[in-house]
């Protein structure tokens, strides 16, 4: 069923909103939108079938930028989220989650920047992050090259889902959707999607409140979004290099990579080595970065790498620290004499620690 309707000419921007069971929370995310400076826009929010109040409690706002979808039933956030996109009639698409909170000028400054750069088909902010409603960080990505950031897009989803606009006929174009059953990972999946297709880019504002919580959706169920992202994953790696990986090798490249557990042993951490250079190798070949992305992919993975081999070092021991250098990994960029000291006398300490107690 739907409520309110914006009759007038079509806005630039779409706003999608999926909502449930959120009563008491989506009322600040709803005000922060409402609240831009920005107003040529439609809100399309989504109840999915909360049956606790939350639909009423959005359609007592009266905004007619809004535009309140309640599902029949409970279809889930992908296929929400589809709807969403399905609806949509602005230039630009935007997606905020019901617990995050924009900052006024978000979609102002997101806007200019698209209308700026017509090539860039997402666009992502930096983030403020909240735990439990207490302030932690800012985030910082360590390269704003869009090559770089579609590489980066190989060891995590990078972009935060609430900070994205993206160009609504890049998504016509090439039939871009949320993979359905893909739950936990469908929001990393599809920025894959766009980097394939576009150029990407993040603004080095903070222009979003990212908040987690015990409630999160991500946070619910932890196995899900590691067995869909490594599903996902291996798709967008053979893809890449030709179908190369099996089913555990991705596994073990994804736990080390992206949950950065330490490898069961040896052998396993020189694959994922060696699966990140033929990755990187791959990704010159195919998308031809610039001399300064390079520059910045070589750096970013030698850091990875390293923590990596440095975290399973500390559970096989010295040993795995002298593989940082093995042939056909990305040592490119070596830690300096300092944290390879640090980390060596941690390891050493551990060993002589654990030698005591067995004797």
């Amino acid at each position: 069923t739907q409520s309110t309707h914006r009759m007038d000419s079509m806005p630039k921007a779409s706003i999608i909103l999926c909502a449930y069971k959120c009563k008491k929370k989506v009322l600040p995310t709803i005000t922060s939108i409402l609240n831009q400076t920005y107003h040529d826009f439609e809100l399309i929010i989504i109840d999915d079938a909360s049956r606790d109040g939350t639909a009423e409690v959005i359609a007592d706002i009266g905004d007619t930028r809004i535009r309140l979808i309640i599902n029949e039933k409970n279809i889930g956030v992908v296929s929400s989220r589809n709807k969403g996109l399905k609806l949509a009639s602005g230039k630009y698409i935007t997606h905020c989650d019901h617990d995050d909170i924009w900052n006024p000028k978000k979609i102002e400054i997101q806007i200019a920047a698209m209308d700026t750069n017509p090539t860039v088909g997402l666009c992502g902010t930096e983030n403020n992050i909240f735990v439990n409603g207490q302030f932690k960080t800012t985030t910082k990505a360590p390269s704003y090259l869009s090559k770089f950031l579609h590489w980066h897009l190989f060891q995590d989803s990078t972009f935060y889902h609430s900070s994205t606009m993206v160009r609504a006929s890049v998504i016509k174009k090439h039939n871009i959707a949320y993979l359905e059953g893909l739950n936990f990972a469908d929001d990393w999946c599809i920025y894959h999607q766009y980097a394939k297709v576009s150029d990407i880019m993040i603004l080095p504002d903070a222009l979003t409140d990212y908040h987690l919580h015990g409630q999160n959706w991500s946070l619910k169920a932890s196995n899900e979004m590691h067995s869909n992202g490594s599903f996902f994953l291996r798709k967008e790696i053979n893809l890449l290099t030709e179908g190369k990986y099996d089913e555990q090798t991705v596994k073990d490249y994804f736990s080390a990579m992206i949950f950065g557990s330490p490898c069961v042993d040896s052998e396993t951490l020189l694959k994922v080595g060696e699966m990140m250079h033929t990755i990187y190798e791959s990704f010159c070949k195919k998308y031809n970065p610039s001399e300064n992305e390079i520059d910045s992919i070589k750096k970013n993975i030698s850091e990875r790498w390293w923590r990596v081999v440095s975290t399973t070092a500390n559970v096989l021991g010295l040993s795995a620290l002298q593989l940082f250098n093995a042939p056909d990994t990305p040592h490119w960029v070596k830690p300096s004499k300092f944290t390879y000291l640090k980390v060596f006398l941690k390891v050493l300490v551990k060993r002589i620690v654990r030698f005591g107690a067995n004797k």
